[in-house]
């Protein structure tokens, strides 16, 4: 099963769909850069809103497929990281 975070608050709607598709969903509140790296280091995407990803969470992710940003603008993740990596 594919593990997804989901960085911020999600509309229900959004969770259902993705727990319908047999996704494990992490839901994640706290934007503490430790906090989030010890809850999202295992999972395959990344769901966020506004909380800042740098490479220092990025770089724990070893599993990270997808980043997809709620909103506009990539301005708070660390792109030139993903781009490499």
């Amino acid at each position: 099963m594919l593990k997804v975070a989901l960085v911020g608050e999600f509309h229900d709607v959004g969770k259902i769909f993705l727990k319908n598709k047999n996704f494990d969903i992490i839901e994640i509140q706290n934007y503490d850069f430790e906090y989030l790296k010890k809850h999202s280091a295992s999972c395959d995407a990344i769901g966020i809103r506004t909380a800042k990803l740098p490479k220092e969470v990025l770089s724990e992710c070893k599993k990270l497929k997808i980043v997809a940003r709620h909103g506009v603008g990539y301005d708070s993740i660390d792109l030139d990281y993903l781009n490499q990596n």
